[in-house]
């Protein structure tokens, strides 16, 4: 790495013999002091970024201390990334990975509690987000939350067909405060309860076949959530009772969920100002809403019901200024108020 010294920003592309970024008689990316962005794209033999031997010997070196964010697309090849990526670091914020079809999992030893942001896309293999390593029981940075990191703020993942769970402990990290989550087809639940993510406030979930249900025991969801999307998932079977008392949530939508069969007793939550239900088998007890609390709504889309015959007995919120309605084949009024 002679003459690089003042080098900040590095990116390699379509290195077809490149196997590991540096190793014992390379030099190694600690020489490049200014080093704030990596990437690299469609290296096919890229195994990882650290020969074997540097990452066991010598990983207390670490990456360069100065690294904000950390980019490797289509390296078909790659199995893991390097624990020498949790030593050393102190500036890490993004990591972001895709078509990496060898990656099954990151152990916690992996991450940085720098990281802010974590994005991974088209990874065939991946089954666990994060799960726990050999070094976990032995490694003081080891948090009770499920992640490494202490600091991770965004979440965003897109189709990985194998991915069975978040976290191995089903607990997600305290700060976390966005979820994306698309096309992720054996997924069955986002995470174990949400009792201590008071700061996520957006949860976005597309084209998920098998999630029955946002959290496998607890019963509520964040009560600082303000966003609340959820798409194309037909095993989805029913919204938490606890919705109601959401009262920090804004903005929601369901849509394609064939299996959600009514809403909530109590009704939606009274501070919304957006909600759209579109493709459920929802009967006219949808309407059982709770409407006249919801003194904020503004846009109110409504499709593909096909068992709702009107909107019995109910005036629509005088907030309204916006009112979609498409593709009710029974809809023969809006209300018997006319």
């Amino acid at each position: 790495m002679e003459g690089l010294a003042e080098l900040e920003k590095l990116t390699i592309n379509s290195c077809e013999e490149l196997m590991n970024l540096w190793s014992d008689n390379m030099g190694s990316l600690p020489q490049l002091p200014f080093l704030y962005d990596l990437c690299i794209y469609n290296c096919s033999k890229l195994v990882s970024l650290v020969a074997e031997e540097v990452d066991q010997e010598h990983h207390q070196l670490g990456m360069p201390s100065t690294i904000t964010s950390i980019c490797i697309g289509n390296c078909i090849a790659l199995e893991s990334l390097p624990k020498a990526m949790m030593y050393n670091n102190t500036c890490l914020e993004l990591i972001e990975i895709t078509k990496c079809d060898l990656l099954t999992h990151f152990a916690r030893s992996q991450l940085p509690r720098t990281l802010k942001r974590l994005d991974i896309s088209d990874c065939k293999s991946m089954q666990n987000l994060v799960k726990d390593d050999d070094d976990d029981t032995n490694n003081s940075t080891t948090c009770c939350n499920g992640m490494i990191t202490s600091l991770l703020e965004v979440l965003n993942i897109y189709n990985c067909p194998s991915l069975e769970s978040l976290t191995s402990s089903g607990e997600l990290p305290t700060t976390l405060q966005r979820i994306n989550i698309n096309n992720c087809p054996k997924l069955k639940s986002v995470a174990k309860s949400f009792d201590h993510n008071l700061f996520l406030t957006r949860i976005i979930i597309f084209n998920c076949e098998n999630l029955q249900l946002l959290n496998g025991g607890g019963l509520l969801l964040p009560s600082n959530l303000r966003e609340l999307y959820i798409s194309d998932c037909e095993k989805m079977q029913a919204l938490l009772n606890g919705i109601y008392n959401l009262t920090s949530l804004q903005d929601m939508k369901i849509q394609n969920c064939l299996s959600i069969l009514s809403f909530p007793k109590e009704g939606f939550p009274t501070n919304l100002t957006t909600l759209g239900i579109s493709h459920l088998k929802i009967t006219e007890a949808l309407f059982d809403w709770g409407q006249d609390n919801l003194t904020f709504l503004n846009q109110l889309e409504i499709g593909r019901c096909q068992h709702l015959a009107s909107f019995p007995d109910m005036a629509l919120p005088a907030s309204l200024t916006s009112l979609h309605i498409s593709d009710l084949s029974n809809l023969e009024f809006l209300s018997y108020e006319g």
